[in-house]
């Protein structure tokens, strides 16, 4: 089957051996559409943004190792193997996200 890309994304069918999709940035695109993958862009690029200004570089090799993989892997949206989700909060513990910047 194939899944046209459009705003909101699809519900993917795996009830075949055969419809197995092994990349996480295809997968976000397909199942959450356009908009669903532009914000995991935004709040990916807005961590690493805050992550190289704290200079945690480490934190910023664990990201790059779970986007590369994620490229060959469903691993990007699997809380329980990509821990890097927990830099995402750093972002949220230091207010880069305010409340005023969103409304407006």
């Amino acid at each position: 089957d194939l899944y046209p890309l459009n705003l909101f994304g699809h519900n993917l069918d795996f009830s075949g051996y055969d419809n197995v999709l092994d990349s996480s940035i295809a997968y976000i695109f397909i199942v959450y559409g356009l908009i669903g993958f532009l914000l995991y862009l935004f709040i990916y690029s807005k961590t690493f943004k805050f992550l190289f200004q704290t200079k945690l570089y480490l934190e910023i090799v664990f990201m790059i190792f779970f986007l590369i993989m994620g490229i060959v892997e469903l691993v990007q949206l699997n809380m329980s193997f990509n821990f890097s989700f927990i830099f995402i909060t750093y972002l949220f513990q230091s207010n880069e996200f305010k409340a005023e910047e969103c409304i407006e």
